[in-house]
């Protein structure tokens, strides 16, 4: 097995690979007593798809990832990690040196290490668990992936497409799933998402029906595991090319599903799209602030970048006055997207799709722009000359809806409103969970600080000092 190095780092896992809806788990017999089985995998990767493969690798056996098993007790170290994982067909084979052992007749003395019976252990009492609650969690019962492929080929069939028996997972958690299916054409996506982003299907769903060319075309949706199935994004990540005109026409492809989205705002923010309506952000100003007052004082001072209490409420000030002169400019409030990360665009010479709408919003459409624009100029290295026609290719489409003065005035609010309306949906998502905020804390002073430096750049700015 390969040594984890600095260059390249592995991780160990140890595995709980069942079969038979969970009844039998695969256990070593080459020592005295039991072990499980383990693979390393490279860490800060995907782990679902990166243990499938090395299990068919090392193993021989084609298995579906189900989700983490963290065990319970006293500190058994941090070494390993373990993971649940599935045998796609049961009547496969144990590889030499291997068993499957009855899951329920297992003992802590039938191992030779306690922290693997620890796994075992809290991988059985989540089981009990999963018959009670599968509206919640509806991949924590074994044999879902049988369900899940079946339901994908049953809805394949109005499209003459049928699956290939090849497929891909890229995640896996009892309220999760996202697997690639190869079919007899394109591949198709099955897609299910839980807890904190149920508000992904339903927003999804709702742009299908508002602008299908802007997002993979949806062939089924099933709500009770708040899923979908779409075709696969036509042609090639923005993150994987480098081409300014292909991000031309991202922009401009942007810019067309928010004008069309304009009168469906209602709709949007019923399906669960954030609220960045310039009215919320400026309802939620000073709690946000006074959070960031309270975090200022309760953390040590670690670099000269810190805030002080006087600039947090000067900020303040700052914030409510440019979004306040925003509102005043009566721009539309549509669909937006706090999370265009390049990799989850794809596009063709015509138009570009956009993926992953866990952080769609509804509020004043540049600040989807704003956070685009990031990306942008990361790659292209601030090209002013490239900036100026990206630009262009975004406003074309607004020109003849917003007065240019005020389409002049709104795009120097918006990069420093856009940073507050996101640092705010940030704060506001920890908020409903008191365990989020404290690791979160540290980010959004960052947020902040990135804010009082975006002051400078705003045209007008020492009126606002």
């Amino acid at each position: 097995m390969s040594t984890p190095s600095t260059k390249n780092p592995l991780e160990p896992w140890l595995l709980l690979m069942i079969r038979c809806d969970g009844k039998e788990v695969l256990v070593s017999t080459r020592a005295a007593k039991y072990t499980l089985p383990q693979v390393q995998i490279p860490a800060q990767q995907r782990i679902a798809a990166n243990i499938n493969r090395a299990v068919e690798r090392e193993f021989g056996l084609r298995v579906i990832s189900l989700y983490e098993v963290i065990p319970r007790g006293p500190a058994l170290g941090s070494d390993f990690h373990y993971h649940a994982v599935a045998a796609v067909q049961s009547a496969q084979m144990p590889p030499g040196g291997y068993r499957w052992a009855c899951l329920r007749t297992l003992k802590a003395n039938s191992f030779l290490r306690d922290r693997e019976f620890a796994g075992i252990d809290t991988f059985r009492l989540g089981l009990k668990a999963a018959g009670r609650d599968l509206a919640a969690e509806p991949f924590r019962k074994p044999a879902w992936f049988t369900e899940v492929k079946n339901w994908v080929g049953r809805s394949l069939r109005p499209y003459s497409l049928r699956l290939s028996g090849k497929f891909e997972q890229w995640n896996a958690c009892p309220t999760f799933s996202l697997i690639r299916f190869e079919t007899n054409r394109e591949p198709v996506w099955f897609k299910a998402v839980g807890k904190p982003n149920i508000r992904e299907w339903a927003v999804t769903l709702a742009l299908a029906s508002l602008c299908p060319d802007c997002i993979p075309r949806i062939l089924a949706s099933r709500r009770r595991w708040n899923a979908w199935l779409a075709l696969q994004a036509p042609g090639q990540s923005l993150a994987s090319n480098g081409e300014p005109r292909f991000w031309e026409r991202t922009a401009a492809s942007l810019a067309s599903l928010q004008v069309a989205s304009i009168d469906h705002g209602d709709n949007l923010l019923m399906a669960g799209a954030h609220d960045l309506r310039v009215s919320r952000l400026l309802s939620i100003l000073e709690p946000f602030f006074q959070f960031v007052a309270d975090s200022t004082r309760r953390l040590p001072l670690q670099t000269s970048k810190n805030l002080t209490l006087l600039e947090v409420s000067e900020l303040k000030d700052i914030v409510r006055l440019t979004l306040q002169e925003l509102d005043g400019l009566r721009l539309f409030d549509t669909v937006g997207h706090m999370d265009l990360s390049p990799a989850n665009i794809f596009g063709t010479t015509g138009r570009a799709v956009f993926l992953d709408w866990a952080e769609a919003f509804v509020g004043e459409p540049l600040f989807s722009f704003e956070y685009l624009l990031q990306h942008f100029r990361r790659k292209f290295s601030r090209d002013a000359a490239l900036e100026e026609r990206f630009r262009n290719a975004y406003l074309n489409a607004w020109r003849a809806k917003i007065p240019p003065k005020h389409l002049e005035r709104a795009l120097l609010l918006s990069p420093l409103s856009a940073l507050f309306g996101y640092a705010a949906t940030v704060w506001a998502s920890a908020q409903t969970d008191s365990a989020q905020l404290p690791p979160r804390e540290r980010y959004l002073l960052s947020l902040v600080r990135k804010m009082k430096d975006e002051v400078p750049q705003m045209e007008g700015g020492k009126g606002y000092r």
